[in-house]
C-alpha cells in the first residue's frame, strides 16, 4: 500500500508479492498441473499454500480490480472440481460440507418459516424495517 506525505510516495507494509495478473496466473496454473500430476484435489487453501500466502490474503487480492479475474476463475475451476466429485464418489458428505461452508453464496440451504415463506425473504423484510423502510 502507498502514502502520500508530503507530496511523496511512501511504500507501506509488505510489497505486493505478485506485480501482475500474469504472474499470478502462471503459478496458479502450476499448481493445477502439480495437482493432476500427484492425483491431489483442487483446493483454495493448496492454491494458498502453493502462491506462498493465504485464503485471506487471496481473497484481497481477488478485491483489486487487476487480479479480480484470475482469482475468480481459478476458485471456479476449484468449485467445479467438487461439484463434479459430487457424481464421481458415494461418499460425498465432505464435498458438501467445503462446498456448503467456501462457496455459501452458491449453495445455502433453503429454511422456510411456518407460513412456507423462504427464510431469505423474511431477512429481507426484518432489514428492511431495521433500516426503516415501509413494506
Amino acid at each position: 500500500m502507498d502514502i502520500q506525505c508530503n507530496g511523496e510516495t511512501i511504500m507501506a507494509g509488505r510489497p505486493h508479492k505478485f506485480n501482475s495478473p500474469e504472474e499470478m496466473q502462471q503459478k496458479i496454473d502450476e499448481y493445477f498441473a502439480y495437482c493432476d500430476e500427484n492425483k491431489k484435489p483442487y483446493i483454495v487453501t493448496g492454491l494458498a499454500l502453493h502462491l506462498d500466502t493465504t485464503r485471506e490474503l487471496l481473497t484481497d487480492y481477488q478485491d483489486k480490480d487487476e487480479f479480480y479475474d484470475t482469482i475468480k476463475k481459478a476458485k471456479q475451476k476449484i468449485m467445479e472440481y467438487a461439484e463434479s466429485a459430487l457424481f464421481r464418489n458415494s461418499q460425498v458428505a465432505g464435498v458438501i460440507f467445503n462446498l456448503k461452508n467456501n462457496y455459501s453464496n452458491y449453495y445455502k440451504d433453503k429454511i422456510f418459516t411456518e407460513d412456507e415463506t423462504d427464510y431469505t425473504e423474511q431477512e429481507k423484510k426484518l432489514e428492511a424495517l431495521r433500516n426503516g423502510d415501509k413494506q
